[in-house]
């Protein structure tokens, strides 16, 4: 199904950093300007140039059409790419070069799953906003966010919005080791995703998309196919 799908040919540009801010401790929100507007399937990623031969990658949580990306990192690695982030200002001037990337949203009827920890959550948010654009499709739309605990929560106020607007959207922030600090019962679930995907009756004709650690891709294809999703429902993308 991917092969058929027309790919913005990528291109190399200079952007500049319009915003940067710790939306925790380790994720950093960064929002470069573009000179036209983005061409790209939510999905992709762009890769900043550090230096001349090294790159780092960087999903879209932004939609195509604005005249920016925006992306969502983690500097806790401490790589070269998460020095850069961290010494990285506003005004500053990136060398980037765009769209990359084959995993990318298929646009159906079906019911959608989207599943997510930590940054993974950068191109989900992409494709669940450019699905709720689309909102004549009244697709069901399944979003999980996975993380260890409330200090780690961020981009949550929109998908709780987005829940309680689209009768179509269910959402829960799923905490491994929650601190009880969250205030809230809704749009809550105690536990990993695949704790809750295995408490749930799942749709036998939906697809999945899933982002985030090697670990958790594999442990919720194990789930979905001990479900009865057939594998070629479940597309992935490894971060860590």
């Amino acid at each position: 199904m991917i092969s058929t799908i027309d790919f913005p040919r990528p291109k190399k540009e200079v952007v500049t950093v319009l915003a940067k801010e710790y939306v925790t401790k380790d994720v950093i929100r960064i929002r470069l300007s573009l000179t036209s507007a983005a061409t790209f399937l939510p999905g992709q990623h762009f890769s900043i140039v550090i230096k001349p031969g090294l790159v780092r990658s960087y999903s879209i949580s932004s939609l195509p059409g604005e005249m920016y990306y925006e992306t969502y990192a983690d500097i806790k690695p401490g790589g070269p790419g998460s020095i850069y982030l961290q010494v990285l200002e506003e005004g500053d001037d990136v060398t980037i070069i765009s769209p990359l990337g084959r995993f990318v949203y298929n646009s159906s009827t079906k019911p959608l799953y989207l599943i997510a920890t930590g940054v993974g959550i950068t191109p989900l948010n992409s494709m669940f906003n450019s699905e709720l654009k689309n909102s004549m499709s009244g697709r069901l739309i399944t979003m999980l966010f996975g993380l260890r605990d409330e200090t780690h929560i961020f981009l949550d106020d929109s998908f709780v919005r987005h829940d309680k607007a689209f009768g179509n959207v269910s959402y829960d922030l799923c905490l491994s080791r929650p601190l009880g600090t969250l205030e809230r019962d809704e749009n809550f679930f105690e536990g990993r995703v695949t704790d809750w995907l295995k408490l749930k009756e799942i749709e036998q004709d939906a697809e999945f998309y899933i982002c985030g650690g090697q670990a958790m891709i594999n442990d919720v294809k194990e789930v979905l196919l001990g479900k009865g999703i057939q594998t070629d429902a479940i597309y992935y993308e490894q971060f860590f």
